[in-house]
């Protein structure tokens, strides 16, 4: 019968130094009675070093000596306990472990037996990860701040370009047209009806057919921007050749191009009425 007690307790001690994760049974009084080679591994400590310490531990961090005290006390009043908590081995570097501990009974006596899985990695990794979160904060910050910048120099330049455009055209209306009304008297009737363009043009620069008649997407060429321009203002195609000095043919085949251009090719849409609703 002893042959078998003994083999069971040499079973049970063989379990117990198997483990992979470090193991640690205390005493009522605090004092250590055990612990395997898991936690031998862990800590740095060789079992005959710890064997019959009392709290403080050697593996309690000197600054929260007060919490791990007060932790310690709760776990082994409590029975059950789990745990996170930051150690530190014989060579002083730390390391945090999640800590599960049990009460244990025999003979009466209440034992306290804690089992520790290393989380360093965990933490250190959690902690990495919550610092990416505030520079990207951080950033996500910076950028913010930076389009409200960007909106208010886009608002101020708006309100730039309405003011010169305001300028524009008051200065066209006190300047510019006054001098071309002077300018009618004796001249011929073309001279004439280019003046009454000019005048007309003029009163229109701050209006949006240069901007729209000029994008990309029109693909119109300088030459057929002009002559859509002279089209708008009323001019017959050998008045345009006169001004141009091209042939009414040559005015005749850009008249065609800007309305394939505008998509009116085939469709019963005055070209001048047209250009007139831009």
């Amino acid at each position: 019968m002893e042959k078998i007690v003994l083999k069971s307790k040499i079973f049970c001690a063989n379990l117990l130094n198997s483990s992979p994760n470090g193991i640690m049974v205390i005493a009522p009084n605090t004092s250590v009675i055990y612990v395997n080679r898991a936690w031998e591994k862990l800590t740095g400590f060789r079992s005959q070093e710890v064997l019959g310490q009392k709290i403080p531990y050697p593996w309690w961090p000197e600054e929260p000596l007060n919490k791990a005290r007060r932790i310690f006390r709760k776990a082994i009043a409590k029975g059950t306990q789990r745990n996170e908590q930051l150690f530190k081995k014989k060579d002083g570097e730390r390391f945090w472990v999640e800590i599960s501990g049990t009460r244990v009974q025999n003979d009466k006596i209440g034992y306290y037996m804690s089992t520790w899985v290393n989380i360093t990695k965990f933490k250190k990794t959690m902690h990495a990860l919550k610092s990416s979160e505030g520079a990207l904060q951080r950033q996500q910050m910076v950028l913010k701040q930076k389009n409200i910048a960007l909106q208010e120099i886009l608002n101020q330049i708006e309100i730039e370009k309405k003011r010169l455009k305001n300028d524009v055209t008051i200065n066209a209306n006190k300047l510019l047209l006054p001098i071309l009304r002077k300018l009618r008297g004796g001249r011929t009737p073309i001279e004439g009806k280019y003046i009454d363009m000019l005048e007309h043009n003029i009163k229109e620069i701050a209006s949006s057919f240069g901007r729209k008649i000029s994008e990309e997407s029109m693909n119109l060429t300088p030459r057929e921007i002009e002559i859509s321009n002279l089209v708008k203002n009323g001019f017959t195609s050998k008045e345009m050749a006169e001004v141009l000095y091209i042939s009414p043919r040559s005015i005749e085949r850009h008249r065609y191009n800007i309305r394939k251009k505008f998509g009116i090719t085939h469709h019963k849409i005055n070209l001048t009425s047209f250009l007139r609703s831009f």
